[in-house]
């Protein structure tokens, strides 16, 4: 399912209940995964398991109807990071700690990988297992913004280079307490600029927590409280 809705009180204006095609649901495929928006297109990631091939979909952002999607050779799609400007989509296998796989934005074909390295010995910097979103910074356009699960912690890495740095923990809750589900940035004044998306230990309750800076510095937590249908 997919769902729009406005900023302030989180009303629903649209929503696709059946945003997965019907040809890789029959095929059991039931998760979608982070998503990421370019120029009117939602892209995102499409999964039956952590050990099957990965779907790339694209859907309209205004109606969010399908517009496309095409089964590739990584295992698992847990996210999705689109970079407009070069015309590449990022994603990789949840547990992946040596590479990013690079797809183009219109064929979904993939046409690179990404080699990470830490970019020093810190522990800190070493890479994050359990990936479960990403995002590009309009501010920092150089880096690709990684969300992993443990203290909700944030990584970047240098899409030139494939050097990785930490950038944040939200120490607020344990490893898996909260599970990651997916990073964005969208500047909201005092309701901060990176958002990150949790899904607690109760599937029925989600939080957003955000920050105003890269430095952690936090803006004022948003509860969301969700109905099961």
């Amino acid at each position: 399912m997919l769902y729009k809705a406005t900023v302030n009180e989180l009303e629903k204006v649209v929503e696709n209940k059946h945003a997965i095609p019907q040809e890789l649901a029959d095929q059991k495929y039931g998760h979608i995964g982070g998503i990421d928006y370019y120029d009117g297109v939602l892209y995102g990631g499409i999964e039956i398991s952590k050990s099957e091939p990965g779907v790339i979909a694209a859907w309209n952002a205004t109606d969010l109807s399908l517009l496309r999607w095409e089964v590739t050779a990584q295992n698992g799609m847990p996210w999705v990071a689109a970079d407009g400007v070069a015309g590449l989509l990022y994603s990789t296998h949840w547990s992946d700690t040596g590479r990013i796989n690079v797809f183009d934005m219109t064929t979904f074909q993939q046409r690179d990988d990404l080699t990470i390295r830490p970019a020093s010995e810190a522990p800190a910097d070493q890479f994050p297992p359990e990936i479960q979103g990403a995002a590009f910074y309009e501010r920092d356009p150089g880096f690709l913004f990684l969300a992993a699960n443990g203290a909700e912690s944030v990584y970047k890495v240098d899409i030139a280079s494939g050097a990785l740095s930490f950038v944040l923990s939200d120490k607020q809750y344990r490893s898996h307490e909260a599970e990651m589900e997916g990073l964005t940035f969208w500047d909201l004044g005092a309701r901060g600029v990176m958002h990150m998306f949790s899904n607690f230990e109760r599937v029925v309750q989600k939080g957003l927590h955000s920050y105003l800076d890269m430095g952690g510095s936090p803006a004022p937590h948003v509860p969301v409280q969700v109905q099961v249908e």
